[in-house]
């Protein structure tokens, strides 16, 4: 069953699944994490409900987005819940935020909304502290999923065709989730990479096997029908077990959905 939206005051489309959202971030940033408040920045985060799981009681909690009502319903949260906390309307790729003060740095599914991503990669270098660690999903587009139903307009093989082409394509077939915003190419692995060590960051892959595995990370029916299909078939127990990374690599490279990266300074 999907988790209820916590939120209280109107839908928010980041707090409808935030608990297992937080839940995922923090089995990958913990283990990284020194155990003392800190600063958490939310870029795209809308109501900022990812954040506030991650910053400590005393952290400072900013979350930065365009959208000001949702942004209005993560503050009313914040002060619901006393968590110290900004919300501020700006552009990702101009972040009103001072170099290195942010301990953490998420862009969760805000990358590929941005028709100029290597600029919010550049801010989000400049504002991650010396020792500061960040987390980034992104959509995988060459995995069957994505070709097959494409994270902006749920159509498939939108994110495969020139712009142009595609929004006629989302207007004439009817696209089914509005609120996603404008479409733009999907990046590649290789230039993701490329993108983050011109900025002295590095991008070490997160299993989504785990996440797979958590039947309360695995929100939709469809990711839900799959993971019970490969823990019948030993799939998720052979990818654990086996002794080459051969198979938890591939899944995560080639397979999965969406990539999530660990981001660190680069040595």
């Amino acid at each position: 069953m999907t988790a209820p939206n916590r939120f209280s005051e109107g839908w928010s489309f980041g707090a409808e699944h935030a608990s297992e959202r937080t839940r995922e971030v923090r089995a990958a940033l913990v283990p990284h994490l020194a155990p003392r408040s800190r600063v958490v920045l939310d870029v795209g985060g809308a109501d900022g409900a990812i954040g506030l799981g991650l910053g400590g009681p005393d952290g400072l909690i900013i979350c930065v987005d365009l959208d000001a009502e949702r942004l209005r319903v993560g503050r009313a949260e914040a002060l619901r819940s006393g968590r110290p906390a900004r919300y501020v309307v700006a552009d990702a790729t101009l972040l009103p935020i001072a170099s290195r003060t942010c301990d953490v740095v998420l862009l969760y599914g805000i990358l590929e909304l941005l028709p100029r991503p290597a600029a919010l990669v550049a801010e989000a270098s400049r504002v991650l502290s010396a020792d500061g660690i960040g987390y980034l999903v992104v959509p995988n587009p060459l995995s069957p999923i994505t070709v097959l139903d494409d994270p902006h307009t749920h159509l498939p093989f939108t994110h495969l065709l020139p712009r142009r082409l595609a929004r006629w394509y989302a207007q004439r077939m009817g696209r089914r989730v509005k609120e996603l915003g404008e479409h733009f190419a999907l990046p590649s692995y290789a230039r993701l990479q490329r993108m983050f060590a011109a900025e002295g960051l590095e991008l070490g892959l997160v299993s989504n096997l785990a996440r797979i595995q958590d039947p309360e990370i695995v929100i939709s029916r469809r990711k839900r029908r799959l993971a019970e299909r490969l823990r019948q078939i030993g799939f998720l127990r052979f990818a654990r077990t086996s002794p080459g990374r051969a198979v938890v690599g591939g899944y995560d490279r080639w397979l999965a959905r969406s990539w999530a990266f660990v981001i660190t300074r680069r040595s």
